[in-house]
């Protein structure tokens, strides 16, 4: 969805930029712009506290792994090189669904005559 949304609006913005999000004439946007501008406000309307904008990886990878999305996914999303900085950094958020710790290898262990 986000990446349909992202190929319109690169053809739309093609028109006049190179960029995805040009500013009005046509150059990159200003980042301390867009915070002063958009950012914060958007926070204050929407009743959050104050975050910076480079929070929501953390927001994005949080919500992936509680949602029980590959990490292997979810570090390419992050354009990570390696799998180990997101478990390194968001192991706690990565559920486990059965809430039965080591109930899977008990069971194999059994089944194979090991316990």
């Amino acid at each position: 969805m986000v990446e349909h949304a992202l190929r319109e609006q690169r053809a739309a913005s093609q028109l006049r930029s190179t960029y995805i999000f040009p500013s009005h004439t046509g150059r990159p946007l200003n980042i301390t712009n867009v915070r002063e501008r958009v950012w914060k406000p958007a926070l204050r309307r929407a009743g959050l506290r104050d975050r910076t904008m480079y929070q929501t990886r953390h927001t994005f990878a949080t919500l992936a792994l509680q949602t029980s999305e590959q990490i292997g996914w979810v570090s390419k999303q992050l354009g990570h090189t390696s799998d180990e900085i997101v478990i390194r950094h968001y192991a706690k958020f990565i559920p486990n669904l059965t809430r039965r710790d080591g109930s899977a290898l008990t069971k194999v262990m059994q089944e194979q005559g090991l316990a």
